[in-house]
């Protein structure tokens, strides 16, 4: 691995030292797949304001592989090995001078290896309130993506809409044989008015979420117990056990505001989102039984200066704040199959908050370059009530890219793009009762806690090749390795190769 890296590294290098002086004649090309289109098109969440926000159509069809390979498992629900082939299509088509349409497409294969304490999809979504159990095993999974929007302009006005769906299936071949079942549908409005050379825009966008999970056994003699986690360390006993079979409701709703420029505009930016998610765990085998509720309350902000002239710059501040908390129903006897709910308890809270610096420069000249830096603070702090027990986790993080365009032949052009990052990890506690913890979970608790508590590093290095055959079709290839090392682990390097080729038209 690190002869490949050290390989890729030298490719980099001659790459954009040979070619300083020859000028980049793929346009199209470079403002698709540029830093400077990524952290622009992070503010195109609004729908209406995808109308003309490139100047050129874009689309490509691409096959891609990527492995994750780590000498020791960082954290047990990620497993320890991971290869996945995907198919995925998108497309941006300025329409007319009053339209604009957008979509994409995927298909993923993934097999993940060593999964250990996660029995379900979507783990981060829906902790702490996750089926679980100490042997896990190998998942396989399936996803299905579809996006689609439009955006239309009428004097002043502009109006867009978009839908994402995803529809995912997770299962095990061996005892546990966990499986799951995912769809997500998310449908987005938007709308822009014109103010001298300004936009003011507003959002509203909903996700209605469902995952049917469950675990059973062919040799049940053999079983382990399954855990319904409520948080920290717990789990609700009387549900607990072995065959399980869960229902997750959930739905989201988000009010987004921004005020910026027009497209391949200057000038001061700014905005703001709040969002209300809310999720529900029911269990099937007791009468679709609603027992655990988690509630988020998400806001997020930025502020900042875009210009564009001979060097493109782009400076802003961003912060967001998640606050979490669940409810854990008090459940009376069953009668009858019915099981009466006696009280609801708010037993687990949970915060996020994150403060973000974000510096992105470039030139699209005869020879585009772009650069871009974060620099940022976050802080996580959990805490479940009784049995009382606390986390808290806190880090400065830093990160910079770096991206070169260079022309190979009149016909190909290469993108050499390279990133280094670290992630200070400032003081951490994490409290426990251990006489009350059940014995199967402290080597999960304190091994997660070591890592979040861990400072670390991270590089990466990429090519993307673009090979014109004429006007209409390309060739388009890419390869990206990186690494990243845990400190506080003695074995804690994780390595990451993808590598894709496909068509652009």
């Amino acid at each position: 691995m690190k002869r490949i890296l050290l390989n890729l590294f030298i490719l980099v290098s001659l790459s954009t030292a040979t070619k300083l002086t020859a000028q980049v004649k793929d346009s199209t090309f470079v403002e698709h797949e540029s830093l400077w289109a990524e952290s622009y098109r992070q503010r195109l969440y609004n729908p209406a304001l995808q109308y003309q926000a490139f100047s050129s159509a874009y689309s490509k069809v691409i096959y891609r592989y990527a492995q994750r390979t780590q000498q020791a498992v960082w954290l047990s629900e990620d497993g320890k090995e991971e290869h996945s082939h995907s198919f995925h299509t998108r497309a941006y088509l300025p329409l007319n001078k009053v339209s604009t349409a957008w979509g994409s497409a995927g298909y993923d294969k993934t097999l993940t290896q060593g999964v250990r304490w996660s029995s379900s999809i979507d783990h981060d979504k829906l902790s702490p309130y996750i089926l679980a159990d100490s042997l896990g095993g190998d998942n396989k999974s399936e996803r299905y993506s579809l996006n689609g929007g439009y955006a239309l302009k009428k004097g002043k006005w502009q109006f867009g809409g978009e839908m994402t769906f995803r529809a995912e299936q997770a299962y095990r071949e061996r005892d546990p044989r966990m499986r799951s079942i995912v769809s997500d549908l998310t449908l987005r409005l938007g709308l822009a008015r014109a103010l001298g050379s300004k936009l003011i825009a507003l959002s509203l966008s909903n996700e209605t979420y469902k995952q049917k999970a469950g675990v059973t056994f062919v040799r049940p003699e053999g079983g382990v117990p399954e855990y319904l986690m409520t948080g920290i360390g717990t789990y609700q006993p009387r549900f607990s056990g072995g065959k399980s079979s869960l229902l997750y409701k959930g739905n989201n709703t988000t009010i987004a505001l921004d005020l910026l420029p027009k497209p391949q505009s200057s000038g001061l930016y700014l905005g703001a989102s709040w969002s209300l998610e809310h999720d529900e765990r029911l269990s099937l085998e007791h009468n679709s039984l609603p027992l655990n509720q988690l509630y988020k309350y998400h806001w997020t902000g930025h502020i900042g200066l875009r210009h564009i002239g001979t060097w493109l710059y782009d400076i802003s501040l961003n912060g967001k704040y998640e606050h979490k908390h669940g409810d854990e129903a008090l459940v009376g006897d069953s009668g009858s199959g019915d099981y009466p709910i006696l009280a609801s308890l708010t037993l687990y809270k949970e915060t996020h908050k994150e403060l973000e610096g974000l510096f992105t420069l470039g030139k699209g000249d005869k020879l585009p370059r772009y650069a871009r830096l974060r620099l940022g603070y976050n802080a996580t702090n959990m805490h479940y009530i009784y049995p009382e027990r606390e986390a808290s986790y806190q880090h400065i993080y830093s990160q910079v890219e770096g991206q070169i365009f260079t022309t190979l032949s009149p016909k190909s052009t290469l993108s050499s793009g390279a990133s280094l990052g670290y992630q200070y990890a400032l003081p951490a506690q994490m409290s426990l009762p251990l006489t009350q913890v059940e014995p199967s979970f402290l080597g999960y608790l304190l091994g997660r806690h070591q890592v979040l508590s861990s400072s670390l590093w991270s590089t990466s290095l990429s090519l993307a090749y673009d090979y014109r055959f004429n006007h209409t079709y390309a060739l388009c290839a890419k390869l990206q390795a990186g690494a990243s090392q845990a400190k506080v682990l003695s074995q804690g390097m994780k390595y990451d190769i993808t590598c894709s080729i496909g068509l652009r038209f």
